[in-house]
């Protein structure tokens, strides 16, 4: 997926409004790295692309705290 079908695919997000359940198979699709995090630093999802990126599985990342204070 290039920049302008990513451009897009944020735009429709922003517009459509709902919630990260909604989107998250759409995120799936992409070909980039994509992770979403809450306030706290908890990764809520994680795709395809970041667990080769990054090396681990949805199962790993998910519910893990990305940072430390």
């Amino acid at each position: 997926m290039g920049d302008r079908a990513n451009s897009k695919m944020t735009e429709e997000l922003r517009n459509r409004g709902g919630t990260l359940r909604d989107y998250a198979p759409l995120l799936a699709l992409a070909y980039d790295s994509i992770f979403v995090r809450d306030m706290n630093g908890r990764i809520m999802l994680w795709n395809h692309s970041a667990e080769k990126t990054y090396g681990w599985s949805e199962a790993k990342a998910v519910e893990k705290v990305i940072h430390r204070r």
